[in-house]
């Protein structure tokens, strides 16, 4: 059983500099300090005994507070090598594909599925938010022997929480004159008209009630 009680968080010695491509650590292994051939004396052995050096940055400069080893440097340095041929073969691919797109004639099709993606997408968003907001659907009738332009039931202002806001029914119907002290709400019943008018006409969902009704 491991007791972990008196156990102490403790940062990882290893730093990756991506800015020179290194790897290396704070500080020399404290069995690194003891002398080799005190404690090994099989020459193979102390000849794979990693040497812990000072890393040079992109500039030349040597950086005194790391230490790496040869064989770090050498398969970092491969790493490296790997992923830049990994970009070209990517880039490769891409290029030919593009030429591909281009000269069979794809383009169109994918510029329209992109427009269609984006309308779709726009369209979703539209009718969550609407649901979550409590808008409706607002019918769209012809100009054919009504002399009314739309009957608006339960309106409210479409920046507003319904909730936090006074809904408004009422008829257009020939001309109006509206009237009210300074700050009731005239201009807000204005552009809350306006703002339902349009987005019905468009085929969008407006903040009214269910049996609301305008001319198209």
């Amino acid at each position: 059983k491991i007791d972990l009680s008196n156990a102490k968080e403790s940062k990882s010695p290893v730093v990756q500099d991506i800015f020179n491509n290194i790897i290396a650590i704070k500080s020399k292994p404290s069995w690194v300090e003891v002398p080799k051939r005190s404690k090994i004396s099989n020459e193979d052995e102390l000849s794979s005994e990693p040497d812990y050096f000072h890393p040079r940055d992109r500039n030349g400069k040597i950086l005194r507070n790391r230490y790496t080893t040869r064989r770090v440097e050498e398969a970092v340095s491969e790493y490296v090598e790997a992923c830049d041929n990994a970009r070209k073969e990517v880039m490769a691919v891409l290029t030919k594909l593009s030429w591909a797109i281009v000269d069979e004639g794809h383009l169109p099709s994918i510029a329209q599925a992109s427009y269609l993606n984006l309308i779709l997408n726009t369209a979703a968003h539209h009718a969550a938010n609407s649901n979550a907001r409590g808008w409706n659907m607002a019918t769209v009738f012809d100009d054919i022997g009504n002399d009314s332009a739309g009957i608006f039931r339960g309106l409210w202002p479409y920046w507003m929480d319904k909730s936090n806001s006074i809904s408004n029914s009422f008829e257009l119907d020939g001309m109006f004159l509206l009237t009210a002290p300074n700050m009731s709400g005239k201009s807000t019943l204005m552009r809350s008209t306006a703002a339902a008018a349009l987005l019905t006409n468009c085929g969008l969902c407006a903040p009214v009630e269910n049996g609301s009704s305008l001319r198209r």
